[in-house]
């Protein structure tokens, strides 16, 4: 049989190896570009920004189903009902008035109750009367959930994410829930745009419910 040769047994090069180690950093580097994994966890936000509202409007659809109720209990068309971060000192933050809520904009109720099955959440509607039991545990909360001071109707801003409420004051009158994306796949005229295609009053906010016009 014949041998190999020295130089068919050579095995790679320092040189050689430092190429292929540079060559291996640019693609991975051209990759996390492309990628641009800030905006990927951005739309991860989104998708769970998707999911809680959907569950919100599922959850109230339930609760009228099965209650038949006439009206919303405490909650009133006059009134935006938001979920407010806790600030240090345990102070609650607010806005001055409901943004993307054309007819509730006279009160701003934040509070850190999120229970479903009580009056005093942010969304006060009381799940806990369903015959079966509530089909979720607590209202969801914006992934971020961060608010600063703003006036109805003005755009987000990159420190603005929470949920809002509002409801009319008959069932028939409908109810909205409504959030703003944050990546720029899901806003407005990105390539997943969900903010100026729901059909709501905001072209710059994810609103969805039974009455866009809220």
């Amino acid at each position: 049989m014949k041998k190999l040769s020295k130089a068919g047994r050579r095995g790679f090069t320092l040189i050689e190896l430092l190429v292929v180690i540079a060559i291996i950093a640019v693609l991975a580097l051209v990759v996390v570009l492309t990628l641009n994994p800030g905006e990927l966890i951005r739309q991860a936000r989104d998708s769970n920004r998707i999911s809680d509202l959907a569950t919100i409007k599922s959850a109230i659809a339930y609760y009228q189903q099965d209650q038949a109720p006439s009206s919303f209990g405490t909650a009133s068309v006059t009134t935006c009902y938001e979920d407010g971060p806790v600030l240090s000192g345990g102070t609650i933050q607010t806005t001055s008035s409901c943004p993307w809520m054309s007819t509730a904009t006279s009160t701003v109720v934040s509070t850190t109750t999120r229970s479903t099955n009580t009056n005093s959440s942010w969304i006060q509607i009381n799940l806990g009367l369903i015959s079966v039991g509530a089909p979720i545990g607590q209202w969801p909360v914006d992934p971020l959930n961060t608010i600063n001071t703003i006036a109805t109707g003005t755009a987000f801003n990159s420190s603005n994410y929470y949920y809002s409420f509002a409801v009319s004051s008959t069932v028939s009158g409908g109810f909205k829930v409504a959030a703003k994306m944050e990546s720029t796949k899901f806003s407005k005229s990105g390539s997943g745009d969900i903010e100026s295609t729901d059909g709501g009053t905001y072209s710059s906010t994810y609103e969805t419910g039974s009455n866009m016009s809220l």
